[in-house]
């Protein structure tokens, strides 16, 4: 990515979903692209603050605060159960813009464990 001085809004969002979807930290996005990372915490406060997104600092051993979630159209062919839930994929992308992939049926107690170890 070249320097330049402005970017649209949408340019803004492209960059910071990008991040999201490359799976590095900032810092190594941001030289991988060829951005200042000063610029890019800019992007990504004001793609927070759009969103609404608040990142609140947690020590290591803080539970994870939950967002109100919302099923997919594709919801409606699966099946959940009180034990289970089986979904194509289930993605669950946290504030920070860490994202969790899981495939196939999900028993629910280990999913609950692995949502507490994160």
């Amino acid at each position: 990515m070249r320097k330049r001085s402005s970017y649209s809004e949408s340019e803004k969002e492209t960059i910071i979903l990008s991040w999201q979807e490359s799976g590095l930290s900032q810092r190594s996005y941001c030289l991988s692209e060829g951005l200042s990372y000063e610029r890019f915490k800019n992007f990504l406060r004001e793609y927070r603050h759009r969103h609404n997104i608040d990142v609140k600092p947690r020590g290591l051993n803080a539970k994870p605060e939950f967002i109100s979630l919302a099923l997919s159209e594709s919801a409606t062919e699966s099946s959940i159960s009180k034990t289970s839930v089986s979904f194509s994929e289930i993605q669950i992308t946290y504030a920070t813009g860490a994202s969790l992939k899981i495939g196939s049926a999900v028993d629910l107690e280990e999913l609950r464990t692995l949502l507490t170890l994160l």
